[in-house]
């Protein structure tokens, strides 16, 4: 018996070995094609007049650094873990310029989780006897609110945040910022409960049941 159990307590140490050392490769691989990609991508920028941000990393380091975050998947779900918002604006002062970029990108994430979420709400209803009417509702509702999901998303750090000079001393600011999926969807979900029940509390309660929110 104490043969039987160091065998298979061997192997068991054996794989997880073998697990950790194919995790630890796959990391390698990714941050050395991250890092590829980044300095021909930040070349690029270069040739196009693009600088990085006074105190910022350079260019090329961002790009890898949000290239790396952008391929995370969740262990669970095997999702990607982060919604990617990429944005830019121009005007005569920088932080003007950046504070706009910022909201452009945050819109756009608020836009991916409406188009996730009205997605996923009818494949969840596709069998439903209620579920056209449920789904009418809710993709209004979610289309009405994109503009109050996108303030509940947070603080959003700009991942990459470059800029470069235009004429007229103009400035135009770029910026690509990442968001956790799972928090973000949460979010969006607490904002469309809210706008649910102020036109039908029984419609909230039926979304909220049939969806295991």
């Amino acid at each position: 018996m104490s043969v039987v159990f160091c065998l298979i307590a061997g192997t068991m140490v054996s794989y997880a070995q073998s697990f950790a050392q194919m995790k630890a490769q796959a990391k390698s691989e990714l941050k050395e094609k991250a890092s590829k990609d980044a300095r021909k991508e930040a070349k690029k920028k270069e040739k196009e007049g693009w600088k990085n941000a006074p105190g910022s990393l350079p260019i090329a380091k961002q790009l890898e650094r949000s290239m790396i975050r952008q391929s995370m998947e969740d262990p669970e779900t095997g999702d990607l873990m982060f919604f990617v918002g990429e944005a830019s604006s121009k005007g005569g002062v920088y932080d003007a310029a950046k504070r706009a970029a910022i909201e452009y990108a945050r819109n756009q994430i608020a836009g991916q989780i409406e188009t996730n979420m009205t997605e996923m709400v009818k494949n969840s209803l596709a069998n439903d006897q209620e579920g056209g009417e449920l789904n009418v509702s809710f993709a209004k509702t979610i289309a009405e609110s994109r503009s109050l999901i996108s303030q509940r998303l947070g603080n959003a750090q700009p991942m990459v945040e470059l800029y470069r000079d235009l004429p007229g001393g103009q400035k135009e600011v770029s910026v690509t910022i990442l968001m956790n999926r799972k928090q973000a969807e949460n979010n969006a979900k607490n904002v469309i409960r809210e706008q649910l029940k102020k036109e039908s509390e029984e419609l909230a309660k039926k979304l909220d049941e049939k969806l295991g929110w």
